[in-house]
């Protein structure tokens, strides 16, 4: 073990902290996962059990692997990143698998592995992000010099990511316009970027309603959003024939039958009632089993730590761009597992955003990890940018020591 600690650097905390969720994520899928075995693998619940944990081993083997390229690498191929990214979201619109009534899916050939390009598009976008930001301070407050190659990668992967998947697509801007305000924006322009962000969301579910054709998905985003703000005021048969409506509310039967202590391990009856109780609301099903104390709110302890870890590793990188994007992963993390929960106790729309690291997924997954090993080489840092920045140290001090020797020449 002492060997294997010496090898792994980092930010150890937060190593721990991975695979806390991950033992979290085995336990909950196994246990959610139990009508889904009935229904598909004729009862076989070790199916999804031994499914679940070769996707995080993979996830594992990734973020280490991950971890180990030098965060330098990260800039320097970010564009390329993007490029690719964003030909396979439009590759995802034109010959995309449909599943949950979307088009956001590209299947492997010759395997039945299918995966969301908008995974892919977050990782390089927040790459490309930090990058333009180290790049262009300077010449951040002028919109062509500057702030303009901020600006077409965002709305370019937002417009894609969006006829597909808007809340995705939502979290992607918000991120966005956070690593904009933390690398020093100008207020105009971020104005400007949120105002248009707005006005584009309203008016792309207006053209939805209108068009249904062209945007198949509009309606239901307007539909969750109507939902959430009337509630209790549908009649009904509105209840009945509303599936957000019906998920939202046997999440909330989980939540409050879990109480403080929960059912114990395996004990979940809202399980079977959740289409998506795996997935996207496995959070109310972990209340439902492990109570509040140890199930809720361990495991939002856990994504506080990632945070204040995240952030730490931000401020003490010597590079903007190390910073940037330590904070845009780990803002991107954070958010998306409070937006998760926010869902399942009833705050926010449903969304269909997964807990990361926790909810059962593939390629979901093994993008989490790969977004935690980036973090975690930012963490242990950038040999080669620390020999050139000891080098220009070395060299300073030198300078300052024949300046003092020629000065006490002249003074002598």
């Amino acid at each position: 073990m002492a060997e294997i600690t010496k090898k792994i650097s980092g930010d150890r905390v937060i190593w721990v902290m991975v695979i806390l969720l991950a033992a979290f994520s085995i336990l909950a899928v196994y246990s959610s996962t139990g009508s889904l075995a009935y229904k598909k693998q004729n009862g076989n619940t070790e199916f999804y059990l031994l499914k679940h944990g070769g996707i995080i081993l993979v996830g594992f083997i990734l973020m280490y692997l991950t971890y180990r390229i030098p965060y330098h690498y990260f800039s320097k191929y970010a564009l390329y990143g993007l490029i690719g990214a964003i030909a396979l979201l439009i590759y995802a619109i034109i010959n995309g698998k449909t599943i949950n009534e979307s088009y956001r899916f590209i299947e492997i050939p010759m395997t039945h592995i299918t995966f969301q390009p908008s995974d892919i598009a977050k990782v390089a976008l927040y790459a490309y992000i930090a990058r333009i930001l180290n790049q262009k301070q300077e010449v951040l407050p002028k919109f062509k010099e500057g702030f303009w190659h901020l600006l077409w990668p965002v709305g370019l992967v937002c417009l894609l990511v969006l006829p597909g998947n808007f809340s995705t697509a939502a979290l992607i801007f918000l991120v966005a316009f956070a690593m904009f305000i933390v690398g020093n924006a100008y207020w105009k322009h971020l104005l400007i970027l949120l105002l248009s962000g707005l006005i584009l969301a309203v008016s792309v579910i207006t053209i939805g309603q209108e068009f249904p054709n062209l945007l198949p998905r509009a309606t239901t985003w307007s539909d969750r959003i109507v939902d959430f703000v009337k509630g209790d005021e549908l009649d009904a048969v509105e209840r009945l024939n509303d599936p957000d409506y019906q998920q939202s509310e046997q999440a909330k039967i989980a939540i409050a039958t879990g109480g403080l202590f929960g059912k114990a391990p395996g004990k979940s009856i809202q399980r079977n009632f959740l289409p998506s109780a795996f997935s996207d609301f496995i959070w109310a099903v972990i209340i439902e089993e492990y109570g509040l104390i140890l199930g809720g709110i361990s495991l939002m302890m856990i994504y506080l730590i990632i945070l204040y870890r995240g952030i730490k590793i931000a401020l003490a990188c010597p590079t903007i761009f190390g910073t940037l994007l330590a904070f845009g992963i780990t803002f991107s993390i954070i958010l998306q597992a409070f937006v998760n929960t926010a869902v399942a106790a009833g705050l926010m729309p449903v969304t269909g955003q997964t807990l990361p690291m926790v909810s059962m997924g593939g390629t979901s997954i093994w993008f989490t990890c790969i977004m935690f090993g980036m973090l975690q080489s930012i963490a242990r840092g950038d040999k080669k940018i620390d020999i050139v920045q000891e080098e220009k140290l070395v060299e300073n001090t030198e300078e300052k020591i024949e300046e003092n020797i020629c000065m006490e020449e002249v003074l002598a």
